[in-house]
């Protein structure tokens, strides 16, 4: 269960929050849970979670991340450049790397989202980032454990 929730969200922190609440009816309530200690994240817990997310620009490392960035993936090699050089700007003016929810989006929209993100002020950045992690978790989390999963932690 443990390794099925870190991949929804690299965190010891959410993990352990999340099994710390015991066993669920449904995967409705452990999504309830899962949100609650998403939103229960500081800005800190997010700057250690931010690292670990492979760069958008790399090769899926797994299934699932090959197909959130189904969209992008046959995108010509000039395009995956300009991702890159975007990728390397956005690590450069935050310290970390960019994570986008990234599941049926263009090439072209992530450029642009990662284009405006670097106007952003750091700690307002967090607070993106923060909020494209709870989106690529939840729909890891609905993937995973599905609809009328009995879960007992």
């Amino acid at each position: 269960m443990r390794r099925g929730l870190y991949a929804c969200t690299p965190s010891h922190v959410w993990v352990e929050r999340v099994v710390a609440a015991g066993s669920f009816a449904d995967s409705s309530a452990l999504l309830d849970v899962a949100e609650r200690e998403w939103s229960a994240l500081s800005a800190l817990e997010i700057e250690e979670i931010l690292p670990l997310y492979l760069p958008l620009s790399a090769t899926p490392d797994s299934e699932s991340t090959a197909a959130e960035h189904a969209a992008m993936i046959g995108s010509a090699a000039t395009g995956m450049e300009r991702l890159r050089l975007l990728e390397a700007a956005y690590r450069e003016r935050f310290g970390f790397g960019v994570v986008i929810a990234a599941e049926g989006l263009t090439l072209d929209t992530i450029e642009s989202l990662v284009a405006d993100r670097l106007l952003n002020e750091r700690a307002h950045e967090i607070e993106v980032a923060k909020e494209n992690i709870i989106n690529v978790g939840r729909r890891r989390l609905v993937k995973l454990f599905g609809e009328g999963y009995l879960c007992e932690l």
